[in-house]
């Protein structure tokens, strides 16, 4: 696995990566079929879809060198695999922190009956490789001038449980893009389960695109054990008449606070995907529709009250609320706006419950 730099990740042989519990069968098998190529329960990865074409090995052992020296389009073999093993090792990570068969993942074969099944993620590698804005939008080819508009890196399409989501990648230079990739799946997670059991996608429209693009970023990141550095604060946040336009940027300020609330526990606790779970495991069908920053800090702060294990660790829950209150995002934070430097402004709050209080040094 790997990035095309190497800075982030680095390429490596894994043997037996599957996670047992949410892959019993491995990543290659589907019933009694054994598959030699980039297909399985989990996932399906095309590197031309017009020829249907995936990577093979009828060794199953996929060990293609990565020359990074080349092009991803000269290291394909090793650039599809890369994106196969993320994909089911996202879908093992998910799965254990909830996104599980009943809750609608993305699987042929549902081995507990429970879910509809026949959905894995479907990765399309197209080849295109985009030219200046006047020959992309005189182009007479409908289907590239699409994805120019609309999806010139990485996109993300999921129907309802029991129909696959596609996650589109413009060329093979992304196969490699991990954090991307990661991003992409996480939207795909989010979508599903905010819909579970209502036919809907609750983070749809408005400003719940903006909670959409934190949880992706948020997770991306912390995957990797990477910090988000970025400064922005609640009250930096500004309304606008178009929203969709700001969602990357604005996503940007609460995944910097899911991500400074996670790293304060990994501070104090310990630091491994487990600790994921807290911030993972909402119950997204629950939510509202078209929730916004106050929605889902409460409800990582409601999981953490109903979860067994830490509802009675106060210095927890505290550590919670003040990695929010960083960002401005306190206890009492709330959608009134106020106007300045030309705009319409949200208002700062720095404060933690009451049960809190002795900790307010570590804002």
């Amino acid at each position: 696995m790997g990035t095309i730099d190497g800075d982030d990740w680095y390429f490596k042989i894994i043997e037996n990566a599957f996670i047992k519990n949410a892959s019993p069968n491995g990543w290659n098998k589907v019933g009694n079929i054994n598959y030699y190529v980039t297909m399985g329960n989990n996932a399906r990865v095309y590197s031309n879809i017009e020829n249907r074409e995936t990577i093979a090995d009828y060794n199953q052992q996929f060990n293609f060198r990565y020359n990074k020296n080349f092009s991803n389009d000269k290291n394909k073999e090793a650039s599809v695999t890369n994106t196969f093993y993320l994909i089911n090792l996202m879908h093992d990570i998910f799965f254990n922190l909830g996104f599980t068969e009943e809750k609608g993942n993305f699987q042929v074969e549902n081995y507990s009956g429970k879910g509809i099944g026949n959905d894995p993620m479907t990765v399309i590698i197209h080849n295109y490789h985009f030219a200046s804005d006047a020959v992309e939008m005189n182009g007479k080819d409908l289907v590239r001038k699409y994805f120019y508009q609309n999806c010139p890196f990485m996109c993300t399409s999921t129907p309802s449980d029991g129909q696959y989501p596609i996650i589109h990648m413009t060329n093979l230079d992304y196969a490699t893009a991990n954090h991307g990739i990661i991003h992409e799946y996480t939207h795909a997670v989010t979508r599903r389960m905010s819909s579970y059991g209502r036919n809907d996608n609750c983070f749809s429209d408005g400003n719940s695109s903006e909670m959409n693009e934190a949880l992706s970023e948020f997770f991306a990141s912390s995957i990797a054990f990477k910090k988000k550095n970025n400064p922005t604060k609640f009250g930096d946040l500004y309304t606008v008449p178009d929203i969709s336009k700001y969602a990357h940027a604005f996503g940007e300020f609460f995944a910097g606070a899911l991500s400074d609330a996670f790293f304060l526990v990994c501070d104090y606790y310990r630091c491994d995907p487990n600790m994921l779970q807290e911030f993972g495991n909402m119950e997204l069908y629950e939510l509202p529709y078209n929730p916004y920053y106050i929605d889902l800090r409460n409800a990582i702060i409601e999981e953490a009250e109903n979860n067994y294990i830490i509802r009675d660790d106060k210095f927890f829950k505290c550590l919670l609320w003040i990695g929010f209150a960083k960002r401005g995002l306190g206890y009492n934070a709330n959608n009134e706006i106020e106007y300045r430097n030309g705009n319409y402004h949200y208002i700062n709050n720095y404060d933690v419950p009451e049960s809190c209080k002795d900790y307010s040094y570590l804002i």
